[in-house]
């Protein structure tokens, strides 16, 4: 069998979703051929090609504003629409697995619910097998902290969901459900701290990475696919 694993975050160092994949695909050991490709290295085509020639695709990538990154959706909508215009292909992925990684910086994981229901329903559009939808928040430092203690428990766990994928080659619903948790926000947490918190991280932040990648605050709320 081969699995086919895909970086569907845009940085190209550094990067959160990498630690991740490197952990999760390090303790496999069914997979006759494991590829791993970071979207930012390869063009949709070759990553299709590539899917047509894959038992298993995993695609793993950082949640943004409570979607998932626009090339990420692009590559969604090539495949569906090769689907559509080659009979052939459509076939083949009808015989697929598909599975996704979904990090980012709350903690809380209903923050991805949303994004899990709609790849469940998009990979029921493809006719493939949907194995279920890995979701982790508090990663935004994950990189930086990967050798520490927060680090560890959170690349350990991802670790033990790919023991157990490696067996049964799907996600445990139980395993990743405790892996995700916590569900929702504390009750206990102060509602006046966390907006002070946010317009804090707003202003210092945020602007600092929208000024070290040659971005505007007005650009930041671009559209594309709105």
């Amino acid at each position: 069998m081969r699995l086919l694993v895909i970086n569907g975050s845009p940085k190209t160092s550094k990067s959160n979703t990498g630690i991740m994949i490197d952990s999760f695909t390090g303790v496999l050991n069914t997979f006759e051929d494991i590829v791993i490709k970071n979207m930012n290295q390869v063009s949709n085509q070759e990553l299709i090609d590539m899917i047509h020639v894959s038992d298993h695709i995993i695609l793993a990538m950082p949640l943004y504003g409570y979607s998932m990154p626009a090339q990420v959706l692009q590559l969604l909508n090539d495949i569906y629409n090769m689907c559509l215009s080659k009979e052939d292909f459509q076939k083949k992925v009808q015989n697929k697995s598909f599975g996704f990684i979904i990090q980012y910086g709350f903690k809380e994981a209903v923050h991805g619910r949303p994004l899990e229901k709609y790849f469940q329903y998009y990979v029921d559009q493809l006719g493939s097998k949907y194995i279920g939808s890995v979701i982790k928040g508090g990663c935004d430092a994950l990189y930086s902290q990967r050798n520490k203690k927060t680090g560890k428990k959170i690349l350990q766990g991802l670790k033990e969901i790919a023991q157990d994928y490696d067996r049964s080659l799907k996600f445990n619903e139980d395993q990743i459900l405790a892996y995700s948790a916590p569900e929702n926000q504390s009750k206990g947490k102060n509602i006046l701290l966390m907006k002070i918190f946010v317009r804090v991280a707003n202003q210092f932040y945020w602007k600092k990475k929208y000024e070290k990648n040659g971005v505007t605050e007005e650009e930041s709320f671009a559209r594309p696919y709105a």
